[in-house]
């Protein structure tokens, strides 16, 4: 059985990681789009990921881990949408898709370290972030449609 810190810390690191990833393409994101709504809604959702990523990077360093240096392959992380790579173009609709699909997938890792035992003013933190994730989510949702 790992340890609780230590469980702890590799999940922690682990949203660390999602929350880059998302900050990165959505940025990415909406350099590509035409200035409307949803380039706004990429710029404010990926200063929201920056956020939690400095909040979880916080955590980690109290609970006595070390934050790891970011990933030189963006690639390693499966599920966010690494626009660059996807070929979707310029197409705005296919971008704000991908985006969605990326925040859906973020939502999912929320939800798996979520289900595991954590201490209490962990869950709390992740709790609250998982929060702000979905209303975030919803809003594209809104705006897009839906997927």
């Amino acid at each position: 059985m790992i340890a609780p810190n230590r469980q702890a810390l590799s999940l922690l690191e682990h949203l660390v990681e999602t929350c880059r990833d998302g900050e990165q393409e959505l940025r990415r994101a909406a350099t590509k789009l035409p200035d409307n709504g949803f380039r706004a809604l990429c710029d404010a959702h990926a200063s929201q990921y920056a956020t939690f990523a400095a909040e979880l990077e916080l955590e980690i360093g109290r609970l006595g881990g070390r934050a790891r240096a970011p990933r030189r392959n963006d690639l390693e992380q499966p599920g966010w949408i690494h626009l660059a790579h996807k070929g979707t173009g310029e197409d705005a609709s296919c971008i704000e898709t991908e985006c969605e699909l990326g925040e859906s997938a973020s939502l999912r890792s929320y939800e798996e370290v979520l289900a595991h035992e954590l201490p209490a003013e962990v869950r709390s933190m992740l709790e609250r972030q998982y929060a702000e994730l979905k209303r975030a989510h919803e809003r594209a949702r809104a705006y897009t449609g839906g997927v």
